[in-house]
């Protein structure tokens, strides 16, 4: 193994050193300062997809971020959260355990019929003795059809469809963006639910009941009527400074 290989290329090194460079400062910064800052992040960045050292499910993943900003969004995180380096993220280790999974699913038990129908005599005779040829897959790798053990031209050999591969292949790298978008959109969903059941509650309110009519008011001479009773009988007054009352007779 090469120098090359064993450690990391020279722009790899200056891009982890910047990366830890360029982590906010304990003393202030300018607005300037802090907008080169940024700015020299991002390009650290765009040029971490963009360079032959980028894994090829990362590549990939940008590619199919491009028109859609969270998406891109969450990449960026994942490469913050590996500070800078791809080979370490976790993004990458759940692409790629999805991926074997996805190549495991794939393989298919066919017989010497199917796979000349797929891929020719020629191309099945190779893969034919292949197997044969290696003690170890031939235990694991080729077997009596279930059904029928004793035909021997219902042997079956365990094969990579190598066209459905790359389509699920694709599918698997949306399927993760969707649920680590899925499960981060959950999150924030939760955590404002209180303040917008308080504002649901507060508009399903239950509707006050109609309030009972007021009496129209009296005007005129009934209104002087309801202040000043008709008296039936004899009114006493105290007349001031005096030591007896007045009686007033209306009958």
């Amino acid at each position: 193994m090469n120098a090359a290989t064993e450690q990391p290329t020279k722009d790899a090194k200056d891009d982890v050193s910047a990366m830890l460079s360029d982590n906010k400062p304990d003393e202030p910064e300018t607005k300037d300062e802090r907008r080169k800052r940024l700015h020299r992040r991002n390009m650290r960045y765009y040029r971490s997809l963009s360079s032959p050292n980028c894994p090829k499910e990362i590549a990939s993943l940008a590619a199919k971020c491009k028109g859609n900003s969270s998406q891109r969004s969450y990449l960026f995180e994942n490469w913050l959260l590996c500070d800078g380096n791809w080979a370490k993220s976790s993004l990458l280790a759940k692409l790629k355990s999805r991926n074997r999974n996805s190549r495991r699913g794939l393989r298919k038990w066919m017989t010497r019929a199917e796979m000349q129908e797929k891929w020719g005599e020629t191309i099945t005779q190779c893969i034919i003795e292949a197997k044969e040829s290696d003690e170890e897959r031939a235990k694991s790798e080729i077997r009596n059809h279930p059904e029928c053990p004793s035909n021997k031209v219902m042997i079956q050999y365990l094969c990579l469809h190598d066209d459905t591969e790359e389509r699920l292949d694709e599918e698997e790298l949306e399927n993760v963006l969707e649920v680590s978008l899925g499960d981060s959109s959950e999150d924030s969903g939760s955590s404002s639910s209180p303040h917008d059941a308080k504002k649901k509650k507060k508009k399903a309110g239950t509707k006050k009941g109609k309030s009972p009519k007021k009496k129209p008011k009296a005007k005129g001479k009934a209104k002087a009527a309801q202040k000043k009773p008709k008296s039936t009988g004899e009114d006493a007054m105290c007349m001031p400074g005096a030591s007896k009352y007045v009686y007033n007779c209306t009958c």
